[in-house]
Formats: structure tokens, sequence, C-alpha cells
């Protein structure tokens, strides 16, 4: 990650929008991530 990221990512969490965000991101990760995971454990 490099040094204009960091500060990308520093200027998009001022503020509850940003935080917004970052937890809607967080949370549709998670989902995939579990959909991922059961899918992985029943294929098998």
């Amino acid at each position: 990650m490099s040094e204009s990221d960091i500060k990308t990512v520093l200027k998009f969490d001022f503020g509850r929008k940003g935080f917004d965000k970052a937890a809607t991101f967080l949370i549709v990760l998670a989902a995939v991530l579990g959909l991922l995971g059961v899918y992985f454990v029943y294929s098998f």
C-alpha cells in the first residue's frame, strides 16, 4: 500500500459518511466471505 493510498483512505475516513461507507463495505465483504465459506464446506 503506497503513501497516496493511505492518504486517500484517511481523506475518506473523516465524518459519518466515510464511516458508513467503510462499515457497509466490511459487512458486504463479510457476507461474501461467509457465503464462500459455506459453499466451500458443503462442496466437500
